[in-house]
């Protein structure tokens, strides 16, 4: 299908989730913006609410956000429409999105440095997110959803991109004992990827027991409170070679991470 033909079968408008005021989302009809050059038009098919579209939702600090641009940074969906001279990928396929905009041309975009782009835009921010019908993405930022993955899944894939890039900055070696602080998305997806990089022992905390079931299911050896990891705990007694904080904000875990690290170990 020619980039001009299948512009002419979008709708004219679409619904979006949109930040009206703080602590306030509505759905709203927008306008179906055709791709431009460079631009594919992905059709959501699910999003996913980030721990970061929850802090956004919940503070009371100056609005982060603008008026009238909808949350979403996680999505999976089908090209809808491609932009002049954008040779792919056909539409109907199905796609993971990496939902950021960048300048391109740079010196940092061409070393692959993106989050060093002057102009580096994230999605839900400062343009519109993907908690909508529609969403507009640069070419080089969609990746290919295997044949029968569920969309739920597949909008999994950026939480899951950014606990493997962790871990291998970590460096993890096989057999080593691995300690993951936090049983939320990235610290199972942290977990999993850990069992499956051949961890010799694996500890992960949790505060619920939904999250406790799931750190086991995916190869946990053992589960601890996270309230119970100090001095002469079972978790501290024990010997970690890698520390993996996954929580942030304002819990201590950071500090717990670098006091439950072995000498020489991270």
């Amino acid at each position: 299908m020619t980039d001009s033909a299948s512009h002419q079968h979008l709708p004219r408008t679409g619904r979006s989730a949109v930040w009206v005021d703080n602590n306030v989302i509505g759905i709203k009809d927008v306008p179906v913006v055709a791709p431009g050059p460079g631009e594919v038009l992905v059709r959501v098919r699910a999003a996913g609410i980030c721990g970061s579209d929850l802090h956004a939702f919940h503070s009371d600090a100056p609005r982060r956000h603008i008026p009238g641009i909808g949350p979403g940074h996680e999505l999976a969906g089908e090209v809808a429409a491609l932009g002049p001279g954008v040779e792919g990928p056909p539409v109907g396929t199905h796609v993971a999105a990496m939902a950021l905009r960048t300048c391109r041309t740079c010196e940092f975009c061409r070393v692959g440095r993106l989050q060093w782009c002057a102009q580096l835009r994230v999605a839900g921010s400062s343009y519109p997110g993907g908690m909508s019908e529609y969403f507009l993405a640069q070419e080089e930022f969609l990746y290919l959803v295997p044949d029968g993955m569920d969309w739920p899944v597949a909008a999994l894939s950026e939480p899951c991109a950014i606990s493997l890039h962790g871990m291998k900055r970590a460096q993890m070696a096989r057999g080593q004992r691995v300690l993951v602080l936090g049983a939320g998305t990235i610290g199972l997806f942290a977990a999993l990827v850990a069992h499956d990089a051949g961890a010799g022992y694996l500890g992960v905390t949790a505060r619920y027991p939904q999250q406790a079931e799931a750190a086991r299911s995916l190869g946990a050896d053992a589960v601890y409170d996270p309230g119970d990891v100090g001095p002469g705990s079972e978790a501290a007694d024990q010997s970690w070679d890698l520390v993996v904080e996954t929580v942030g904000g304002s819990a201590p875990t950071l500090q717990q991470g670098i006091d439950l690290a072995n000498r020489g170990g991270k």
